[in-house]
């Protein structure tokens, strides 16, 4: 670049700064609401809903169903006795216990509809300061973001299908193997 080039850069980075200088120091704060009047910020309607209510270190014992396998695992102080590797589990309790119901089916209907009149997946839990929690998972819903979920005999549910995956590494960290559809 030439000292014709060198100067026309100077020139624009002097008027830059100058204009930058002239410019408002801080930009004013975004109002409450969108031009057409619309809250900007939406509160949640209403807190969510858990699929299971229950304390993740209470649970004395486990038993995962696979289609027609059943494997249990019992806590035995901080390790899972039965499993080949239990480092998983702990995190699926946890992930099951905060699993938030997506929707409710209102209308009553064949539970073969939604894949839990014989569900792949099922999952039991004990503990020694309430009944046992039981909860059924059958098919994903039609756009494969979800799965329909049952807890007890309760009503049907969907629940984001992450609790398909958690399960499946779970059931993985029990039997040394991953389920095989």
């Amino acid at each position: 670049m030439g000292w014709r080039g060198t100067v026309v850069l100077a020139f624009l980075v002097v008027l830059a700064g100058f204009a930058l200088w002239l410019s408002p120091q801080a930009p004013e704060p975004l109002s409450d609401s969108t031009l057409l009047g619309e809250p900007r910020f939406v509160e949640p309607e209403r807190e969510s809903t858990k699929l299971v209510e229950f304390e993740p270190e209470e649970v004395e014992s486990m038993t995962l169903g696979f289609r027609d396998e059943v494997v249990t695992v019992a806590r035995d102080g901080k390790r899972w006795r039965g499993a080949a590797d239990d480092r998983n589990l702990d995190e699926f309790l946890r992930a099951l216990a905060g699993t938030t119901v997506l929707s409710a089916i209102e209308e009553q209907r064949d539970l073969a509809d939604f894949g839990l009149d014989a569900p792949t997946r099922r999952i039991l839990l004990e503990r020694p300061n309430g009944p046992p929690i039981v909860l059924l998972m059958g098919e994903r819903n039609p756009a494969v973001t979800a799965v329909y979920a049952r807890a007890g005999d309760g009503p049907v549910t969907i629940v984001g299908g992450l609790l398909v995956w958690e399960f499946d590494k779970a059931f993985a960290a029990i039997t040394g193997r991953r389920p095989t559809m």
